[in-house]
């Protein structure tokens, strides 16, 4: 599911070189999917932490209305250029899945990667530590 896709990456480095070093992934992203069936978009917000772990909170709106919404937390880690995240709750649930993404293009405010399983590209914003999303329009 495309959903489980976006569960990634979500990172930057300064310069917009590849980064080698994890700290350029910590910090708050924003990004959107407009790929969807018409009508509908998938909107994340995701926090990379220091220590390793992350929350991605995602939104499904169809119509501008939202129709699901979940919790993705967990631990991530950079092998290369490769950020693989271990998802270790759904939902406040146990999981054990983890994804990988190639990471395509880092600067320091924007990236762009693509899901290594269904070889489908992303990207994302930095955003401020108090960002919400924004509203449907």
């Amino acid at each position: 599911m495309r959903l489980g896709i976006l569960l990634l990456v979500l990172g930057a480095a300064s310069g917009g070189a590849l980064a080698q070093d994890a700290s350029g992934l910590v910090g708050r992203w924003y990004g959107v999917d407009e790929k969807q069936q018409a009508g509908e978009r998938i909107r994340w917000i995701a926090q990379f932490n220091q220590d390793g772990s992350y929350k991605i909170n995602f939104e499904s709106l169809r119509d501008c209305k939202l129709f699901s919404r979940s919790l993705h937390e967990g631990h991530w880690s950079l092998e290369g250029n490769i950020q693989v995240l271990k998802l270790d709750y759904y939902n406040g649930q146990a999981n054990g899945s983890s994804t990988r993404f190639e990471l395509l293009e880092l600067t320091e405010n924007q990236q762009r990667y693509r899901s290594l399983r269904y070889n489908v590209e992303y990207s994302s914003r930095r955003v401020d530590a108090d960002f919400l999303m924004p509203d449907c329009s």
